[in-house]
């Protein structure tokens, strides 16, 4: 596969297009004196709970609230209250098909995955994840996970 990234920068914008195999598949576009959000963790409060979109919106302080898709949704002991059921037994399909008990006034700890674009607000996960230099903290998972990078049984 061939990848390609091309950047722009002019009248205190940056975009960033990425390419693979000849078609655009992501565009990032940085105004000047914006601030980024991808990776913050925030306390939010839920909204809205929409089941027919498989997600709810959440109120993280700013004008327009968070997506948290049901699927970004894990167990965790950030989400007390929070109970998924996986109406499939197939692991692919678990994540499609989930009744997520959120309600209306609940209190979530949620990271940022997807800036926000035109009227539509970030986009965030219940998996919190702290990257550093040399390891990702990675709250909640019972597995210690090796990079692909490191060949010397020594690193």
């Amino acid at each position: 596969m061939k990848k390609e990234i091309y950047i722009n920068e002019s009248m205190g914008e940056t975009r960033i297009a990425i390419l693979e195999d000849d078609r655009l598949v992501e565009v990032y576009i940085e105004k000047q004196g914006q601030q980024r959000m991808v990776g913050n963790i925030y306390k939010g409060i839920v909204e809205n709970v929409i089941p027919g979109m498989q997600a709810a919106f959440v109120d993280i302080g700013f004008s327009i609230n968070a997506f948290l898709p049901f699927s970004e949704i894990q167990n965790s002991s950030f989400l007390p209250d929070v109970i998924l059921e996986s109406d499939s037994s197939d692991s692919k399909d678990a994540n499609s098909d989930r009744n997520v008990e959120l309600k209306s006034g609940q209190e979530i700890f949620v990271q940022v995955i997807k800036e926000p674009f035109a009227s539509k607000g970030p986009r965030v996960t219940t998996e919190i994840s702290l990257p550093g230099r040399f390891l990702v903290l990675v709250p909640e998972v019972n597995y210690v996970g090796i990079s692909k990078k490191i060949w010397d049984k020594y690193e």
